[in-house]
């Protein structure tokens, strides 16, 4: 391994602990431009049922969106729901890590 490999990359985000102790899953969706298929995936999580068809209590899980590099406005989109749905454990985080360099071939080739 190079030292190009070796360097850490930026700080990844920090997410604090769920905002409610009876927390017992929390989903995380990462998106990159998906502001297109995002209402869909958030408003399913919205409407998660126990397997009595219970409505889940929200207390339980907790969303958090990932949006990495978005050019869109996925993340705006995200907190938009947020705000539509107070009662969803929904977090927001954007961040801009750097692309992914190749690796394919790199080894062995001396």
């Amino acid at each position: 391994m190079d030292d190009a490999e070796r360097r850490p990359g930026p700080e990844p985000p920090r997410i604090p602990t769920p905002a409610d102790p009876d927390c017992r899953s929390i989903v995380i969706i990462p998106v990159r431009d998906e502001a297109e298929n995002l209402p869909a995936a958030l408003r399913a999580l919205a409407g998660q049922v126990t397997v009595g068809s219970r409505p889940l209590p929200r207390s339980h899980f907790e969303v958090i969106v990932l949006a990495n590099n978005c050019r869109d406005d996925s993340a705006a989109l995200a907190r938009r729901f947020g705000r539509q749905h107070p009662d969803l454990a929904l977090r927001v985080v954007e961040a801009d890590f750097p692309p992914r360099r190749p690796t394919s071939g790199r080894r062995g080739n001396g």
